[in-house]
């Protein structure tokens, strides 16, 4: 299986080598200008191929520039209060 999207705006790139660790990404042209790592936050340019670090357990998923994410998050403590919370991961464009 190679990289797909997920959306518009989500690059979903699993490893399915055994026993590999990283994974090389060719990142599709993007109006915007790039693509971000979803769990980094670190910005990606265009039109080149990258390699992203996916140890056991870990899908590298990577965000189109200028597109917005909802995500629902768990909530880790009874202080924060109980059930799910949202968060909009915002990706900026140029």
């Amino acid at each position: 299986m190679d990289a797909f999207l997920l959306g518009g705006d989500l690059l979903v790139a699993p490893v399915t080598e055994p026993g590999t660790s990283t994974r090389t990404i060719l990142l599709p042209g993007n109006e915007a200008g790039g693509w971000y790592d979803f769990e980094s936050g670190e910005r990606l340019p265009e039109h080149r191929q990258v390699e992203r670090r996916a140890p056991l357990g870990s899908i590298p998923v990577l965000a189109r520039a200028g597109s917005i994410v909802p995500a629902i998050e768990a909530r880790a403590s009874a202080g924060a209060g109980f059930g799910p919370a949202l968060s909009l991961h915002v990706f900026l464009d140029r």
